[in-house]
Protein backbone atom coordinates (compact mmCIF):
# COMPACT_ATOMS: atom_id res chain seq x y z
CA UNK A 1 0.00 0.00 0.00
CA UNK A 2 1.34 3.40 -0.96
CA UNK A 3 1.66 6.18 1.64
CA UNK A 4 1.08 9.76 0.44
CA UNK A 5 0.91 13.13 2.17
CA UNK A 6 -2.56 14.57 2.45
CA UNK A 7 -3.50 17.58 0.36
CA UNK A 8 -4.86 19.24 3.52
CA UNK A 9 -2.19 19.00 6.25
CA UNK A 10 -2.98 20.14 9.76
CA UNK A 11 -2.03 23.75 10.53
CA UNK A 12 1.11 24.70 12.38
CA UNK A 13 -0.95 26.90 14.76
CA UNK A 14 -3.26 24.47 16.57
CA UNK A 15 -4.90 27.12 18.73
CA UNK A 16 -6.69 28.28 15.57
CA UNK A 17 -8.58 24.99 15.31
CA UNK A 18 -12.04 24.92 16.96
CA UNK A 19 -11.44 24.07 20.61
CA UNK A 20 -7.67 24.60 20.26
CA UNK A 21 -7.93 27.85 22.20
CA UNK A 22 -9.05 25.74 25.19
CA UNK A 23 -5.69 23.93 25.33
CA UNK A 24 -3.58 24.84 28.36
CA UNK A 25 -0.41 23.38 26.82
CA UNK A 26 0.56 22.50 23.25
CA UNK A 27 3.87 20.86 22.32
CA UNK A 28 5.59 18.91 19.57
CA UNK A 29 7.11 15.63 20.74
CA UNK A 30 9.86 13.91 18.73
CA UNK A 31 10.69 10.22 19.11
CA UNK A 32 14.35 10.95 18.39
CA UNK A 33 16.32 14.15 17.96
CA UNK A 34 16.74 13.44 14.24
CA UNK A 35 13.10 12.67 13.56
CA UNK A 36 11.17 15.18 11.47
CA UNK A 37 7.85 13.56 12.38
CA UNK A 38 6.23 14.75 15.57
CA UNK A 39 3.50 13.84 18.00
CA UNK A 40 1.31 16.88 18.71
CA UNK A 41 0.49 17.05 22.43
CA UNK A 42 -2.44 19.09 23.71
CA UNK A 43 -3.44 19.29 27.37
CA UNK A 44 -6.91 20.46 28.33
CA UNK A 45 -8.40 21.43 31.69
CA UNK A 46 -11.44 19.14 31.42
CA UNK A 47 -12.50 16.02 29.52
CA UNK A 48 -15.29 18.16 28.04
CA UNK A 49 -12.70 20.50 26.46
CA UNK A 50 -10.78 17.50 25.09
CA UNK A 51 -13.93 15.96 23.62
CA UNK A 52 -14.97 19.28 22.03
CA UNK A 53 -11.56 19.73 20.40
CA UNK A 54 -11.50 16.12 19.22
CA UNK A 55 -14.83 16.47 17.45
CA UNK A 56 -14.84 20.11 16.32
CA UNK A 57 -11.11 20.75 15.85
CA UNK A 58 -9.98 17.41 14.44
CA UNK A 59 -13.26 16.23 12.98
CA UNK A 60 -12.86 12.85 14.67
CA UNK A 61 -15.62 10.80 16.23
CA UNK A 62 -16.98 11.05 19.73
CA UNK A 63 -14.69 10.00 22.54
CA UNK A 64 -16.05 7.65 25.19
CA UNK A 65 -18.04 8.89 28.17
CA UNK A 66 -15.19 8.36 30.64
CA UNK A 67 -12.36 9.32 28.27
CA UNK A 68 -9.58 11.40 29.87
CA UNK A 69 -6.93 10.94 27.16
CA UNK A 70 -6.89 10.13 23.47
CA UNK A 71 -4.56 9.52 20.52
CA UNK A 72 -5.33 9.62 16.82
CA UNK A 73 -2.87 8.37 14.21
CA UNK A 74 -3.82 11.09 11.70
CA UNK A 75 -3.97 8.68 8.79
CA UNK A 76 -6.77 7.50 6.57
CA UNK A 77 -6.99 4.71 4.04
CA UNK A 78 -8.49 5.68 0.67
CA UNK A 79 -10.09 2.83 -1.21
CA UNK A 80 -10.91 3.32 -4.87
CA UNK A 81 -13.75 1.39 -6.44
CA UNK A 82 -13.15 0.76 -10.15
CA UNK A 83 -15.59 1.80 -12.79
CA UNK A 84 -17.04 -0.98 -14.84
CA UNK A 85 -14.49 -2.22 -17.38
CA UNK A 86 -11.54 -0.40 -15.73
CA UNK A 87 -8.75 -2.04 -13.74
CA UNK A 88 -8.83 -1.51 -9.98
CA UNK A 89 -6.58 1.16 -8.46
CA UNK A 90 -4.66 0.18 -5.34
CA UNK A 91 -5.74 1.86 -2.12
CA UNK A 92 -3.49 4.48 -0.54
CA UNK A 93 -2.84 5.76 2.97
CA UNK A 94 -3.01 9.54 3.38
CA UNK A 95 -0.93 10.92 6.24
CA UNK A 96 -0.07 14.32 7.62
CA UNK A 97 3.45 15.32 6.52
CA UNK A 98 4.48 16.72 9.94
CA UNK A 99 2.67 14.65 12.53
CA UNK A 100 2.38 10.89 13.07
CA UNK A 101 -0.30 11.36 15.75
CA UNK A 102 -2.06 13.81 18.04
CA UNK A 103 -2.42 13.16 21.79
CA UNK A 104 -4.94 14.88 24.04
CA UNK A 105 -4.70 14.75 27.85
CA UNK A 106 -6.62 16.35 30.75
CA UNK A 107 -4.91 18.06 33.70
CA UNK A 108 -6.81 16.24 36.43
CA UNK A 109 -5.84 12.87 34.99
CA UNK A 110 -2.08 13.09 34.32
CA UNK A 111 -1.13 9.88 36.07
CA UNK A 112 1.66 7.69 34.75
CA UNK A 113 -1.05 5.13 33.91
CA UNK A 114 -2.84 7.53 31.54
CA UNK A 115 0.37 8.98 30.06
CA UNK A 116 1.84 5.52 29.36
CA UNK A 117 -1.46 4.20 28.02
CA UNK A 118 -1.72 7.06 25.52
CA UNK A 119 2.03 6.86 24.76
CA UNK A 120 1.43 3.21 23.85
CA UNK A 121 -1.20 4.22 21.29
CA UNK A 122 1.17 6.90 19.97
CA UNK A 123 4.02 4.37 19.73
CA UNK A 124 1.88 2.05 17.61
CA UNK A 125 0.97 5.01 15.38
CA UNK A 126 4.66 5.82 15.02
CA UNK A 127 5.73 2.24 14.28
CA UNK A 128 2.89 1.69 11.81
CA UNK A 129 3.72 4.97 10.06
CA UNK A 130 7.52 4.71 9.97
CA UNK A 131 8.28 0.97 9.89
CA UNK A 132 5.26 -0.94 8.65
CA UNK A 133 3.67 1.56 6.26
CA UNK A 134 0.29 0.16 7.26
CA UNK A 135 -2.52 1.29 9.53
CA UNK A 136 -3.89 -2.11 10.34
CA UNK A 137 -1.08 -4.04 12.02
CA UNK A 138 -2.01 -5.37 15.42
CA UNK A 139 0.12 -5.65 18.54
CA UNK A 140 1.23 -9.18 17.61
CA UNK A 141 2.55 -7.97 14.25
CA UNK A 142 5.17 -5.69 15.84
CA UNK A 143 8.36 -6.74 17.51
CA UNK A 144 8.30 -5.73 21.19
CA UNK A 145 11.45 -3.61 20.96
CA UNK A 146 10.16 -1.88 17.84
CA UNK A 147 7.21 -0.57 19.89
CA UNK A 148 8.76 -0.22 23.36
CA UNK A 149 11.61 2.11 22.37
CA UNK A 150 9.33 4.77 20.88
CA UNK A 151 6.82 4.20 23.71
CA UNK A 152 9.44 4.95 26.36
CA UNK A 153 10.75 7.97 24.48
CA UNK A 154 7.22 9.35 23.92
CA UNK A 155 6.20 8.85 27.57
CA UNK A 156 9.43 10.47 28.76
CA UNK A 157 9.12 13.45 26.39
CA UNK A 158 5.44 13.99 27.26
CA UNK A 159 6.26 13.93 30.98
CA UNK A 160 9.22 16.31 30.51
CA UNK A 161 7.05 18.71 28.48
CA UNK A 162 4.41 18.73 31.24
CA UNK A 163 7.07 19.36 33.91
CA UNK A 164 8.60 22.24 31.92
CA UNK A 165 5.13 23.77 31.48
CA UNK A 166 4.63 23.43 35.27
CA UNK A 167 1.59 21.22 34.73
CA UNK A 168 3.27 18.31 36.55
CA UNK A 169 5.54 18.78 39.57
CA UNK A 170 9.22 17.98 39.16
CA UNK A 171 10.71 15.38 41.50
Amino acid sequence: MRVVHTDEPLPRKWRGLPGGERALHIADIAVSYRSRLRLKLLVFKTPRDLKYFWKAGLGRGDLGRHCVGAVNGLAIERIFFPKKGHPPKPSIIEVDPRYFAVMGLCTGHLSMEVICHEAGHAAFSYVNRVHNKSLWHGARDNDEEEVCYPLGRIASAVTQSLIEAKILPSH
